[in-house]
């Protein structure tokens, strides 16, 4: 898989929401990995580098086969963009002003574990910047 463009409300790439679990394993060639930034409970979950695959159901041992991609939460990944832009390029200013440019409300912007997270209700994502303002962390669904 290519560069993997991030499309709030629908998917990342080739990869959309309401895909099966095997659908997503399919499309996403790489090796499953814990990493530490992705916390615990994630039974949920496919897991790979900089990236959490969220469904809506498991068992004790992953994500059902039934189950629907619901989510996906995306770190410092060079090969995913944003706007056709690689996510890690873009800053806080940068962002709000294309949320502006394209009419996308921003609501909530707040400081979380020393990053600043913004909700924009009518683009379902979070983003999360470092402490140097890159876009350290997306979170669509």
């Amino acid at each position: 898989m290519d560069r993997l463009d991030v499309q709030p409300g629908q998917g990342v790439g080739s990869i959309k929401f309401g895909m099966t679990p095997d659908e997503v394993i399919a499309l996403f060639d790489e090796t499953s990995v814990y990493e530490e930034w992705m916390g615990g409970n994630l039974n949920d979950s496919l897991l790979y580098h900089g990236m959490i695959f969220g469904f809506d159901r498991c068992d004790g041992s992953g994500p059902l086969k039934d189950s629907a991609l619901g989510e996906v939460i995306v770190r410092e990944r060079d090969d995913v963009s944003l706007y056709g832009k690689p996510m890690t390029m873009w800053t806080k200013p940068e962002l709000l002003q294309r949320f502006a440019t394209d009419g996308i409300r921003v609501e909530g912007q707040h400081f979380i574990y020393n990053t600043l997270q913004v909700h924009t209700p009518d683009f379902p994502m979070d983003l999360r910047f470092d402490d140097d303002g890159r876009l350290l962390e997306l979170h669509t669904w």
